[in-house]
């Protein structure tokens, strides 16, 4: 991230309000803190998700399952809902301490996702599979991780609010 400010005004000094703004800058080095906020947020998004079977935020719920396959999962694992046959990718997408779960959060990165791949040599991640399709193996995109505007106004919330508090008593 990067701020730059400048003021000017003829005959005026700013010099300590630059300092502190340049001060305040600095200490935008370290995002941990808002990423752990904003996971929490992007985890109850792919709850409520798996919850409305993909409605939630769009409106639009997952596409169907084709024939074929919907009577393999059944006989396998019964009547359980879209993308929920064992339940490891809801999992592994709502509970950042899953084994199979992609959390990552450091000083000014953050990732979210899934660790589970899938195919014959594990080739493929089951999380983006889904997320992104497949149109050559025929599998429609069933998005987990999206933000309702309720999501996003968290997230920016969240930012606000942390970037207040970095503020306090430095400006």
């Amino acid at each position: 991230m990067s701020v730059d400010l400048s003021w000017g005004i003829p005959g005026e000094d700013f010099r300590q309000l630059t300092e502190r703004f340049t001060n305040l800058e600095r200490s935008f080095d370290d995002f941990r803190e808002p990423f752990g906020d904003m996971m929490g947020v992007l985890e109850d998004e792919a709850r409520y998700r798996f919850a409305s079977q993909g409605a939630h935020g769009t409106g639009e719920k997952w596409h169907k399952l084709d024939t074929w396959y919907a009577a393999r999962k059944a006989a396998k694992y019964g009547t359980r809902p879209i993308l929920m046959a064992s339940g490891a990718l809801a999992r592994s997408l709502t509970d950042r301490k899953d084994p199979n779960a992609l959390a990552v959060i450091k000083k000014l990165e953050m990732a979210r996702g899934s660790k589970l791949q899938v195919g014959k040599a594990g080739e493929w991640n089951l999380g983006l599979l889904h997320q992104l399709g497949a149109p050559r193996a025929n599998l429609p995109i069933r998005r987990i991780l999206a933000l309702s505007k309720r999501a996003q106004g968290q997230i920016s919330d969240i930012f606000a609010r942390w970037f207040y508090r970095q503020g306090e008593g430095r400006i």
